[in-house]
């Protein structure tokens, strides 16, 4: 963090708030401070970021979009998962919007989402969601790949816990 304040400062000063190298100093920097425990000061930097990227660009434009995905990511990394669900849900959305069907981003902002419905065990919303995508995911990742593996795992056990609860119920 000592090392990415002053770059980041200089960077804002030099280029401006509205410079996408600025934004990603402030995302180094508030890597840096989720590594270090000052999640606080993290999250506030993630957010800048993602809403001046909103803000120059606009919401639905594929340049901002991934600044979002950056902020969902750590707010998932750090337990925050309604929030996560919520900015994910916002990005698939806009992803929709702004890219052509079938763009690989799509897919992969989907399974960002997955997996925030999975961690959160949604398991309903996570059976249902995984529906519509585990068979553009197993297109899209190679086989090995962790996020094809992790949705096959996620989802067998989102099926396991429904099928115990409805065991429960009998």
């Amino acid at each position: 963090a000592e090392l990415f304040a002053p770059v980041a400062a200089y960077r804002e000063k030099a280029l401006g708030a509205d410079a996408e190298n600025t934004w990603i100093s402030w995302i180094w920097l508030a890597r840096a401070y989720q590594h270090t425990d000052r999640l606080k000061e993290a999250r506030a930097l993630f957010e800048r970021a993602y809403a001046s990227a909103n803000r120059v660009h606009g919401e639905n434009n594929p340049v901002a979009i991934p600044f979002g995905q950056t902020f969902g990511m750590f707010l998932e990394q750090t337990g925050a998962h309604a929030d996560a669900e919520k900015i994910r849900r916002t990005l698939l959305q806009r992803a929709r919007v702004a890219l052509p069907e079938g763009h690989i981003n799509i897919v992969k902002y989907a399974w960002d989402l997955g997996e925030t419905l999975a961690s959160e065990q949604h398991d309903e919303d996570t059976i249902a969601f995984y529906a519509e995508w585990l068979p553009q995911w197993d297109r899209a990742f190679p086989v090995d790949d962790s996020r094809r593996v992790d949705a096959h795992k996620w989802l067998a056990q989102a099926q396991a816990r429904r099928a115990e609860r409805a065991a429960k119920k009998r």
